[in-house]
C-alpha cells in the first residue's frame, strides 16, 4: 500500500539527498573561483611596516608625537630646499595588486604646502603630480587633517612595478612644517586596464625634398677611454660633468659631493711635480686629437675649485 508525503514536508531519501549535492556542486565551485579580497598594504602607520625603509633626505622624524592623527607618532616633514621623504621597499608592489596611495597631511603655520607626489622605479619616479589636487578641499590645511588619495592613473600608471614613493618640496624655498599619517596602498577593486595596443605606423622618405647633413660631433660620446678613442675615432669626445665643474687644472684635482659633504679627489698622475704640465686635461686633449676628434672640455667659472691634492 503506497502513503503520499504530506504537503510542505521536506524531500527525504535519496532525492533530497540528490538536492544537496547538487546545491553543494554549485556553491563550492563559486566559492572557490571567487577572488580573495586583497588588503591595503600599510606603509606608515607608528612605525614603517611591511618592509618599507626611509631612503627620506632632508629634516624630518618618524617618531614626533606632537601632533598625531590616530595612534602615538606621525611623520614630521621641514619641505624645504628640494627635500623628500622617500620609502622604499626592496619587494616592490604591483599595479595589479593596487591602485592608490592613500595619506593624510597637515600643515603648519597658513598650510598650502606646494609638494609633489611620486611612485618610484629604481631611485626615479615612474610617475608624478602636484599632490594638492588630491587632497580633499584641494591644499593642505592648516592646523587640521585632511586625506589625500592620489590613484595611479592619475600618474599615468596602472600595469607594472614599483619600489617605492616620495613627497617632495616642489617650492624650493623656505615652507612650514607639514606632517603625515596613515600612509598606505589601496587596493585594486576592479581588473587593472590592458596594455595599449599600438597599430601599424607607415613612414616614407622622399630623399628628393630639401635636407641638411647631420653634425658628425652628434655621435660623439662623454669621456671615454683612450683605448676606446684609438678603436672607435669618435669624431667628437666630452670632458664634462658635476665632477670637472670643480676641476682645478693646475692640480689635476676634481671635487665631488653632494648636499652634505664634499671631497678632493686628484687625478692618476705619475708625474705630479710637473703639473699643471701632463694633467688629466691635457691628456684628455692630446687623445682625442691623435683620434681625429673634436674635444669639449668644462671650463670651471663657479670661483671654487680644490687648492691641493689632498
Amino acid at each position: 500500500m503506497w502513503s503520499r508525503r504530506p504537503p510542505g514536508r521536506p524531500a527525504s531519501g535519496f532525492r533530497g539527498a540528490a538536492a544537496q549535492f547538487a546545491l553543494f556542486v554549485l556553491v563550492v565551485p563559486a566559492l572557490l573561483a571567487a577572488p580573495a579580497a586583497r588588503a591595503q598594504l600599510v606603509v606608515y602607520d607608528d612605525v614603517l611596516r611591511n618592509g618599507f625603509a626611509d631612503w627620506s633626505w632632508g629634516t624630518h622624524s618618524l617618531t614626533q608625537n606632537a601632533v598625531v592623527r590616530t595612534g602615538t607618532a606621525a611623520i614630521a616633514f621641514e619641505p624645504d630646499g628640494w627635500a623628500g621623504l622617500f620609502f622604499h621597499r626592496d619587494g616592490g608592489f604591483s599595479g595589479n595588486d593596487y591602485e592608490a596611495l592613500e595619506l593624510w597631511v597637515r600643515g603648519a603655520g597658513s598650510g598650502g604646502q606646494q609638494l609633489t607626489v611620486a611612485i618610484i622605479s629604481g631611485g626615479s619616479p615612474a610617475g608624478s603630480a602636484d599632490l594638492a589636487p588630491f587632497v580633499e578641499g584641494g591644499v593642505v590645511p592648516a592646523g587640521s587633517w585632511a586625506k589625500a588619495t592620489v590613484p595611479f592613473s592619475a600618474l599615468g600608471l596602472s600595469t607594472g612595478s614599483w619600489d617605492g614613493l616620495w613627497l617632495q618640496d616642489a617650492d624650493g624655498g623656505n615652507q612650514p612644517t607639514l606632517y603625515v599619517d596613515d600612509v598606505r596602498l589601496l587596493p585594486r577593486t576592479s581588473p587593472p586596464p590592458p596594455p595599449p595596443v599600438g597599430g601599424a605606423v607607415t613612414v616614407a622618405v622622399d630623399a628628393s625634398l630639401d635636407r641638411r647633413a647631420v653634425s658628425p660631433h652628434i655621435f660623439g660620446v662623454n669621456f671615454g677611454s683612450s683605448a676606446q678613442a684609438a678603436q672607435l675615432r669618435w669624431p667628437a669626445r666630452r670632458w664634462g660633468g658635476n665632477s670637472v665643474t670643480r676641476y682645478n687644472w693646475q692640480n689635476d684635482t676634481s671635487n665631488k659631493g653632494s648636499d652634505w659633504f664634499f671631497m678632493n679627489v686628484p687625478e692618476d698622475n705619475a708625474s705630479p711635480g710637473a703639473l699643471p704640465s701632463g694633467s688629466a686635461a691635457d691628456r684628455f686633449l692630446s687623445e682625442t686629437r691623435a683620434t681625429g676628434g673634436e674635444p669639449i672640455l668644462t671650463v670651471p667659472l663657479i670661483g671654487w675649485t680644490p687648492k691641493a691634492r689632498q
